[in-house]
């Protein structure tokens, strides 16, 4: 089924990936207690040099280390007077002189795997400042992430290991382990590092001398060049920081923004503390700090690092670590890294910095300060004597801060700030062509942008979607609005078109959100288009055509090859003409291709009609023509709340094709009749266009007449509206049974379509959306009567994903096909954990069912995170992670077995808390992993109150499997012995012999503690109309193996828990107030 309706929002309940913050007032944490000294301060250094190095390469790269510390210490902003893009401006020129590929086209990439890309699903590519010229491959647990923190020389020990940054062309990479085994970066929002490296290499720089750095590098110089190079969004955050606020010296920013007594406005001393805490983004190197960085990468993730103060020291420290030689580089010492310290690109206001405002921003900056000495602490790389000697140097610049182990403020919560920038797992808003499809295809990376650059999605009031009509000026226009096409050319367009218009509406791929604010089209007269397109599409050798896309190669032969038309004339005066001599076919097949009924040419059948009632109905739109770009650029920037005239009327941004579109007379003519409805159809899209007046809708007119002036003056045609219902449903993606307007002969906005009624979930939880996993890709029968409907009854760790699949629900599927038979028809909802989206009138509910010991062993080891906790915390969030962490870390529950030895046990030595917790999870009376939690007994008083129940038992599913198809009248042996749809899914594979293990006397205590849930499981199998009693006993008889007390027993020791609350809660039922 397809709602035409696509969503923006996400789903609560779908797992999607999410971090969370510390709110803790004390940074302490971060620290960790000092273990052992990697090599003393004092220690002889009698190694001879490196033969790795020459002397002249050692002397070479000192020199640059000291000239990037020389400038960075003082804020240098200004190299040389020639614009630098920012690092994370990835602009096309650059990226077109290299592979686009996402290795980059280097020499052993694809030993190195980017997460940069699986993390934004492939949406972004990795920019080139973020590779390296070469790879070599190294285990993982010898791997270095590069965390490349702004302004304390990252880029100077960057370009040495190996990335490319701003680098000098004729650079020479460090000798040594190091450049070896730093395979990727981390810098602003492209993480591009494996969670599991083994190490993370931050380059630490006294925070005060970071900030001030920070705060002269990210002030332009010139500030109508920075508008034009980084658009108006880059340019408004920096003006309401720079230019609104009193801050034109970092001096300012402390006397004018934290000063209580400053005349300054409220609101730009607001912005003085959200900038310094990096809370809020006015300039990207204060906005990216220690503490992103920090929360960025694993939680355990074993630190090393570089000072800017004592880079040598610390690189040899580094190369010591990895198991190097220990003086790599030498060993200069800091009084000769002084002397040189000389800045002539920063003015003393810049470098300038008074007493009080110096308190003021350390005051500040004090969380930043925590997390800085939390970073040198857990550096493995360095000993207390390295601390000592940065926390006294940290001493003269901010005393207070330095021995503080709390601060005032609480350190900031990031959440929402990881989420955007770290990136975990998915773009912040899906591909709406990918949604609707639900994975069937992925959006070519040409359909979107760079979200570096460029917000990826805007509020619905002011989201514009690009209609992309081709031939017309639709490319240059693309790349002008920062979509990633081909040969863009450099630079980014000012103004709000290319912040607002976020998706891409091209030929068959629909990739634009139905409640947009605008459609921008792109025209051009239809007569030029059409010749435009006719040549574009013809291939010149059809050969190499044929064996570089067989597919279009099919499309194109019949019109341009296999009938005599090798032009546009050719096509009108052989195929359209009466006295043409052509076969009946290919006179068929030129009207079919003019009109856009028939598909040779994928720019002639995507026409205007196609575009125009692929839009939703009644959509707005804006148009762009390609006789008149600048001036409708500017009318549609006005529209949407811009600047006028953004654009000069001698702009070179956006520019016209320059196609040779000469007919002779008698060709235009008929080629113009055959065009008759395409020319109705963009006669009515200007007309509706809002940013185009009365004067300009009638100049192009004009312009059409000179062309086609018999189609310009009419108002009908000979030929009827083409109905393009077929048409829609295999390019938009419209079901052609949903599709309510039938062509009436007029032209409209957008096709009506009925949509998708609610699912039960969502009529339930009406904010809330069904997520992908609950649903069917696949073909089955909608309306399924009354009395044959099965709510899929889903418990976890029962083989519920395998059947699931088998069902063709979307869940953790294998490739499994989905079985014959009337079972996968007739099971049209699920019910899982807290989703119940069954009706309640179903007549069938379909339980999938196992031994209740091992089900609950198998549970607890699924839910257990404790391979990977920081992983599971950003995936899964703060909610699941506490839930998680009170039974798995903070009581000694390892593994099933110790749970019932030492919290179920009358003798074992766990806090009365974790006792409590043990036996709760157990019962499923407490949220701690969902599959212990949403057990048998919510489950079957969670399903429709009337429904026969069916069963499936994990250990014999192929004969339950037949014996429900039978049920519900199909054959009776429908899955044969030699069946493979239902092969195992979701299996916990990290669960080994050790977590599966249970003590006789364990298994006694948990068997008991299970009693009142294997009472309920083996309700639930006496309940089964497809279940016998000789397998209702077989299934008893197996589970007495396990739990023979409670196997024969027919009530417990204690009542049946009381779950109303876990009802109202998960599954939705009203409560009722006694």
């Amino acid at each position: 089924m397809y709602s035409n309706a696509t969503h923006r929002n996400q789903r609560e309940h779908e797992f999607r990936p999410l971090v969370q913050s510390s709110s803790a007032s004390s940074v302490s944490a971060f620290a960790r207690p000092y273990t052992r000294p990697i090599f003393s301060s004092t220690s002889p250094r009698e190694h001879k040099r490196s033969s790795e190095m020459s002397r002249r390469q050692r002397a070479k790269f000192i020199a640059k280390c000291v000239a990037v510390i020389l400038l960075v210490c003082l804020g240098a902003s200004r190299l040389s007077t020639q614009h630098v893009p920012p690092l994370d401006a990835t602009s096309d020129s650059v990226e077109s002189q290299r592979s686009n590929s996402n290795d980059g086209g280097l020499r052993g990439a694809d030993t190195v795997t980017h997460s940069y890309v699986e993390n934004w699903k492939k949406a972004h590519k990795v920019p080139w400042w973020a590779m390296k010229d070469s790879y070599s491959k190294y285990p993982k647990d010898k791997q270095v992430c590069f965390v490349h923190v702004g302004k304390t020389a990252g880029s100077t020990i960057g370009c040495e290991i190996g990335f490319n940054l701003h680098c000098q062309q004729d650079r020479e990479i460090a000798a040594g382990l190091l450049p070896k085994y730093t395979t990727n970066m981390f810098h602003t929002d492209v993480y591009d590092c494996d969670d599991t490296s083994g190490y993370f290499l931050f380059v630490l720089r006294n925070p005060l001398e970071r900030l001030k750095s920070a705060f002269n590098y990210d002030k332009p110089n010139d500030w109508d060049n920075f508008r034009k190079t980084h658009g108006e969004v880059a340019y408004n955050r920096k003006k309401s920081f720079y230019l609104d606020c009193p801050f034109d010296t970092f001096d300012e920013l402390g006397q004018n923004g934290l000063n209580e007594e400053s005349p300054a406005r409220d609101e730009c001393k607001q912005r003085a503390q959200t900038s310094i805490t990096g809370t809020e983004l006015f300039t990207s190197h204060f906005y990216y700090n220690y503490q992103y960085y920090l929360e960025a990468v694993p939680e355990d993730a074993q630190i090393l690092s570089i000072r800017t103060e004592h880079i040598i020291e610390d690189w040899n420290s580094v190369e010591v670590e990895l198991g190097g030689k220990e003086e790599i580089l030498g060993s200069p010492s800091k009084t000769e890294l002084s002397h040189k310290n000389v800045n002539d690109n920063a003015s003393d206001s810049d470098k300038y910095l008074s007493e009080e405002s110096r308190v003021l921003i350390c005051k500040m900056l004090c969380n930043e300060i925590q997390v800085y000495k939390g970073i040198l602490k857990r550096s493995v790389n360095l000993n207390e004597n390295h601390y000592a000697q940065s926390m006294e140097e940290l001493n003269d610049s901010c005393p207070l801060e330095a021995d503080a182990t709390s601060c005032d403020t609480e350190l900031p919560g990031i959440h929402e700030k990881l989420v955007k920038h770290r990136g975990y797992g998915q773009p912040a808003v899906e591909s709406a062509y990918e949604q609707h499809w639900q994975g069937k295809y992925t959006l070519p990376n040409k359909m979107t942008k760079d979200y570096t650059l460029y917000p990826p999605k805007v509020d619905a009031a002011k989201e514009i979607c690009l209609v992309h009509i081709g031939l017309t000026t639709g490319k240059s226009a693309g790349c002008a609005l920062g979509f990633t096409l081909s040969d863009c050319k450099e630079g980014i367009v000012p103004g709000l078109l290319p912040q607002y218009t976020t998706r891409r509406f091209h030929c068959g791929i629909y990739d634009c959100f139905d409640d947009s604010a605008f459609y921008f089209f792109m025209l051009r007269n239809p007569i030029d288009r059409l010749v435009a397109a006719f040549n574009y599409d013809r291939p010149n050798d059809w050969e190499n055509y044929k064996n570089s896309d067989a597919r279009q190669y099919a499309f194109r032969r019949p019109l341009y090859y296999d009938c005599p038309f090798s032009s546009i004339e050719d096509l009108a005066q052989l195929g359209l003409a009466k006295n043409g001599n052509v076969t009946e076919e290919c006179r068929r097949r030129a009207s079919g291709a003019v009109d856009g009924q028939m598909q040779f040419s994928k720019h002639m059948y995507y026409n205007l009609q196609f575009h125009l009632e692929g839009i939703p109905e009644d959509a707005r739109i804006i148009s762009l023509r390609a006789e008149h770009l600048t001036d409708d650029w500017n009318s549609a920037e006005s529209i949407i709340g811009g600047a006028k005239n953004i654009l000069y009327a001698d702009q070179t941004l956006i520019v016209s094709r320059s196609d040779n579109t000469t007919l002779s007379d008698e060709s235009r003519e008929l080629l113009c009749e055959k065009l008759c409805n395409e020319i109705q159809v963009y006669k009515k899209i200007l007309g509706v266009s809002v940013n185009l007046s009365k004067e300009q809708v009638h100049q192009s007119l004009s312009e059409l007449a000179l062309s086609c002036p018999k189609e310009t003056d009419a108002s009908s045609c000979g030929d009827p509206l083409p109905d393009i219902t077929k048409k829609l449903y295999l390019g938009r993606g419209y079901d052609p049974d949903k599709v309510l307007a039938a062509p009436t002969g007029e032209i409209a906005v957008g096709r009506a379509t009925e949509p998708e009624p609610p699912s039960p979930y969502e009529l339930i939880w009406p904010k809330l959306k069904l997520p992908k996993y609950m649903k069917k890709s696949r073909e089955f029968v909608v309306d399924v009567a009354k009395d044959k409907q099965i709510c899929f009854t889903h418990i976890g760790k029962t083989a519920g994903s395998t059947v699931g699949c088998a069902l063709g629900f979307n869940l953790h599927c294998s490739g499994n096909s989905q079985a014959p038979g009337l079972l996968p028809l007739y099971a049209t909802n699920m019910l899982h954990c807290q989703m119940y989206d069954c009706w309640d009138d179903s007549a069938y509910a379909l339980f999938v069912v196992r031994n209740p010991l091992d089900r609950l062993i198998s549970a607890f080891n699924y839910d257990n995170p404790s391979k990977d906790w920081s992983k599971f915390r950003r995936e899964y969030g703060e909610k699941h992670y506490k839930f998680r962490k009170h039974l798995y870390q903070d009581c000694p529950f390892k593994s099933l077995n110790q749970l019932a030895q030492i919290g179920l046990s009358k003798y074992g030595n766990a806090t009365e808390e974790c006792r409590g917790r043990a036996a709760r999870a157990v019962e499923g009376t407490e949220h701690f992993g969902d599959h212990m939690f949403f057990n048998y007994l919510y489950h079957l008083e969670a399903a429709p109150k009337n429904a026969k129940i069916m069963t499936m038992r994990t250990e014999h599913l192929v004969d339950d499997w037949n014996s429900v198809e039978y049920t519900v009248g199909g054959e009776k042996n429908i899955l044969g012995p030699n069946q493979t749809v239902l092969a195992h899914n979701n299996v916990n594979k990290e669960s080994g012999d050790e977590l599966k293990y249970l003590s006789d006397e364990s298994r006694t205590l948990i068997c008991e503690k299970l009693c009142n849930e294997i009472q309920t499981y083996k309700k639930v199998l006496q309940l089964s109309i497809n279940l016998n009693e000789e397998q209702v006993a077989q299934s008893i008889e197996e589970l007495a193996i396990s739990c023979p007390l409670e196997a024969k027993a027919t009530t417990c020791s204690t009542p049946l828990p009381d779950i109303s609350d876990k009802l109202v809660n998960s599954r939705g039922y009203l409560k009722i107030e006694n």
